[in-house]
């Protein structure tokens, strides 16, 4: 009784390891879907083969905050 307990319990952890690492897999498959792995972050070359040297802005607030924020 206790051995047929026991591989029950083996089987049902078994099977939930297998479910969420198939899962989690499958978000890394294809390239262009978030998955840092198979996404190279580049940056686009001047025609004259130089870096741009401007930085982006975020724009996490919205622009009301953003001049509250300065003064």
């Amino acid at each position: 009784m206790k051995i047929e307990w026991n591989l029950n319990r083996l089987f049902l952890v078994a099977a939930i390891l297998a479910f969420l690492m198939t899962f989690m897999m499958s978000g890394c498959s294809s390239a262009k879907t978030g998955c840092p792995a198979n996404e190279a972050a580049s940056v686009k070359i001047r025609k004259d083969g130089s870096l741009p040297t401007k930085r982006g802005k975020s724009h996490l607030f919205n622009k009301k905050m953003r001049k509250r924020m300065k003064h």
